[in-house]
């Protein structure tokens, strides 16, 4: 084959490869992780608030490799891979990504487990996901690579800063859970709440 050819042939594959992944489809602009959950703009605080009264579960934790800190005994990052099997983990799971990526998957809708692995370290003993490095997503016998964006680190690892976020806020009390989750006030998808 003649370099033209090969250089035909190669060149449009080499397109299409670089734009057949996962992609970010919501750029939150220049805010930081603590000001999109200020402003909840992933829409998380009523899912963190029926975990709290344990409505939902967070998603089960499958793996995970900690790296320790030479001066002292707390994780200073690590890696963890995390399985979505429920109804409710799936349904949040599926919001936040369809919210926030595009050219998802096709079978992420209807598999029955999801699973996520994310690089993380750790500042302020919060754990946030690694900006500099994709997070890998198991649908199926399929791994797709998946950009960084603040919305998946808030899911994984935004429990103490929605606990915070509702204290700080002063947020109407949550109910206890009754006999059964319906009990719950439905869900407030107000901007900002």
């Amino acid at each position: 084959m003649s370099r033209r050819r090969l250089i035909w042939f190669f060149v449009p594959c080499f397109a299409a490869s670089l734009g057949c992944g996962i992609a970010v489809s919501r750029n939150l602009g220049k805010a930081t992780l603590n000001e999109a959950i200020y402003d909840d703009v992933c829409g998380l605080q009523d899912y963190f608030d029926r975990r709290t009264v344990g409505a939902v579960r967070a998603p089960e934790v499958v793996s995970t490799q900690e790296m320790e800190k030479t001066e002292g005994r707390r994780s200073s990052g690590g890696q963890t891979r995390f399985a979505f099997t429920t109804d409710g983990q799936l349904d949040i799971l599926r919001k936040v990504l369809g919210a926030n990526y595009r050219r998802l998957p096709d079978d992420l809708g209807t598999a029955a487990k999801v699973e996520l692995s994310v690089r993380w370290s750790e500042r302020a003993e919060n754990r946030f996901v690694v900006m500099t490095e994709d997070a890998e997503l198991f649908v199926g016998k399929e791994s797709y690579a998946l950009p960084y964006q603040h919305c998946l680190s808030a899911l994984l690892f935004g429990d103490s800063l929605y606990k915070s976020r509702r204290v700080m806020l002063n947020l109407p009390a949550m109910p206890t859970l009754a006999a059964n989750p319906d009990a719950l006030p439905p869900r407030d998808t107000s901007p900002g709440q």
